[in-house]
C-alpha cells in the first residue's frame, strides 16, 4: 500500500509526477490500470465494490501535464480522488480527467487541489464525469493555495434516473485567486442534481465561480438545484458569482440563487459575550458557513484533512 499526505494507505494509488506515471499498483480481474504516454487508463469490472479509494496524485515540480480515463462498471461501487499538489516556485500542473459510470454504478469522488503559498504556481483541474442510467455520484470540490487555481467540473446526466451531489469549496488568502466552473447537463429524463457551493475569502484574495445548468429538450422531471454564497472577511477581497439556467424542456424543477456577504456582527459580538476570543469566534462561525460542503464530502479522511488544513488558514 502507498501512503501519502491524506494519510489514506490504498493499493490503489497512482502518482503523476512532471509528465511521467511513477506508480502503477498490480492489477487484478476487479481493476484494471494502464500507463500510456500522457495518463492513466483505469477499467473497473461491474458489480465490484472497492473498499479503498482510488487515488489520482498529480505533483508538479517544474510542469505536470496529464490524461486520465476511468470506466466505472455496471452496479460498481468506488471511492475517488483526484489530488493535485505544486510546492516548487513556478511550476505548473495540469490535469484532465474523464470519468463514466455505467448503469447503476455508484461514486463518491473528490478534487483535493492543495498548492504551496507561492504567487507564481498555477494548478489547472478539467473533469467531465458521465452519468449512464441510474447512476448516482457524489462530487466534493475543494481549493486551497497556489497563486491562481482554476478548476472546472463538467457533469453530464445522460442516462435515465441518474443523480448528482455536488459542493464546492474555496478558502482563499493573502493574494490567491481560486476560479471554479460547474457545469451539470441534463440530457435524460427523471435525472436530479443539488449543487452548494462556499467561497471565503480573507487578505486581498479572490474567487471566480460559475454554475451553469443545462436541461436539454429531451430531459422532462428533471429536478435541479444550485446554491452559491460567499463570506467576505477582508474589504479587499473580492469574489464574483455567476449562476446560469439554461432550460429547453417546461417539464422540470430547477431553482438557482446566489449570494455574498460578512461575517454577522450580532452572532459575533454574542459568540463573545460568552467570553470566547475575536479569533476563536470568527473561526465558528466560518465552521458553520462551510460545514454543508464539508459535511457532504462521505471520504471521511478527506473532509478530516480539509478541515485540519483549514485551521492553519
Amino acid at each position: 500500500m502507498t501512503e501519502h499526505a491524506l494519510g489514506i494507505d490504498s493499493p490503489y494509488t497512482y502518482i503523476w509526477h512532471d509528465g511521467c506515471g511513477q506508480v502503477v499498483p498490480t492489477t487484478s480481474d476487479l481493476l484494471m490500470a494502464t500507463v500510456n504516454g500522457s495518463g492513466f487508463e483505469i477499467k473497473i469490472a461491474d458489480n465490484v465494490k472497492l473498499i479503498d479509494p482510488i487515488v489520482i496524485i498529480n505533483t508538479a515540480a517544474n510542469a505536470n501535464y496529464s490524461n486520465n480515463s476511468i470506466f466505472i462498471g455496471k452496479n460498481s461501487q468506488v471511492q475517488i480522488i483526484e489530488y493535485l499538489i505544486s510546492d516548487q516556485q513556478n511550476c505548473t500542473n495540469h490535469v484532465q480527467t474523464k470519468i463514466e459510470c455505467d448503469a447503476n454504478a455508484r461514486l463518491q469522488h473528490c478534487i483535493l487541489d492543495h498548492a504551496s503559498p507561492y504567487e507564481n504556481i498555477l494548478q489547472h483541474n478539467q473533469t467531465q464525469i458521465i452519468q449512464n442510467e441510474d447512476s448516482h455520484v457524489e462530487s466534493s470540490v475543494f481549493s486551497f493555495g497556489g497563486g491562481r487555481s482554476r478548476i472546472e467540473l463538467h457533469m453530464l446526466l445522460q442516462g435515465e434516473g441518474a443523480h448528482c451531489s455536488l459542493g464546492s469549496l474555496a478558502y482563499t488568502n493573502k493574494a490567491e485567486v481560486q476560479e471554479v466552473y460547474l457545469k451539470i447537463e441534463h440530457k435524460a429524463k427523471h435525472c436530479t442534481s443539488n449543487t452548494i457551493t462556499r467561497n471565503v475569502l480573507k487578505d486581498n484574495s479572490s474567487t471566480d465561480l460559475s454554475g451553469k445548468i443545462i436541461v436539454h429538450p429531451g430531459a422532462s422531471k428533471t429536478v435541479a438545484e444550485l446554491q452559491i454564497k460567499n463570506l467576505i472577511c477582508s474589504a479587499k477581497a473580492q469574489a464574483t458569482n455567476k449562476p446560469e439556467l439554461e432550460i429547453f424542456n417546461d417539464d422540470v424543477r430547477c431553482t438557482h440563487g446566489s449570494s455574498t456577504g460578512q461575517l454577522d456582527e450580532a452572532a459575533l459580538f454574542y459568540i463573545r459575550s460568552r467570553g470566547i476570543d475575536l479569533a476563536t469566534a470568527t473561526a465558528m462561525l466560518i465552521d458553520g458557513f462551510i460545514y454543508p460542503v464539508i459535511a457532504g464530502c462521505h471520504i471521511e479522511k478527506v473532509a478530516a484533512y480539509v478541515t485540519n488544513v483549514i485551521k492553519d488558514r
